[in-house]
């Protein structure tokens, strides 16, 4: 039952972001058609509830049965959980990050989805990442509006030492996370020539 409403969380919240990336693929013509500013509002309104619908269940699960309801089931419905709080609010975000980071210990959750996590926090925080997942994909449609713009979203700690963390976790090289989830070639040069010479942004 716990497997099948985390599945169904999941679903929830990926619904919203999918709904994002259609739209942002026809936000041309929608700009065109001068409805931008109500898409915007819409789109915004439909990410709120479905993050606050599959909150509430992940919640629901959690304050019946304490964390230990996911002790014994597979990795993937642990990652479901960790996904709809990741996406919640940095006070909700800050509430459960104890217990992830336990999970994370243990082994229960991977060391990937541990550094998104916490990439996540920080941000939120106003703070800079620390294993660098958290990247800003330029393409036209992505809302940055160069590649520069881009790159001055993205913010680590100590910059020199990224990849050293990162394999300390079993994680690639940033550079090739980067290659495999950007298909920008320019803010990838952009960013791993600046990554270990400077702090830049």
């Amino acid at each position: 039952m716990v497997n099948q409403s985390l599945s169904f969380a999941k679903n929830i919240d990926q619904s919203g972001r999918q709904a994002r990336k259609i739209t942002n693929a026809i936000s041309h013509q929608i700009a065109n058609a001068g409805l931008s500013d109500q898409l915007n509002d819409a789109e915004s309104r439909y990410l709120r509830a479905a993050d606050d619908l599959s909150l509430a269940i992940v919640e629901g699960i959690i304050s019946r049965c304490g964390w230990a309801a996911f002790a014994n089931l597979p990795t993937s419905t642990l990652e479901s959980a960790v996904l709809v709080i990741h996406h919640a609010n940095p006070e909700k975000r800050a509430r459960y990050l104890p217990a992830i980071e336990a999970a994370a210990a243990s082994g229960q959750l991977s060391a990937e989805w541990w550094a998104v996590y916490i990439d996540r926090t920080l941000i939120a925080e106003d703070q800079p990442q620390r294993y660098g997942t958290q990247i800003p994909i330029y393409r036209p449609n992505s809302g940055f509006k160069s590649v520069e713009d881009a790159v001055e979203f993205w913010r680590v700690e100590d910059p020199a030492n990224l990849d050293s963390r990162r394999s300390k976790l079993g994680l690639p090289p940033f550079c090739d996370y980067l290659n495999r989830i950007n298909d920008t070639d320019a803010l990838h040069a952009k960013v791993c020539g600046l990554q270990h010479a400077t702090g830049h942004r």
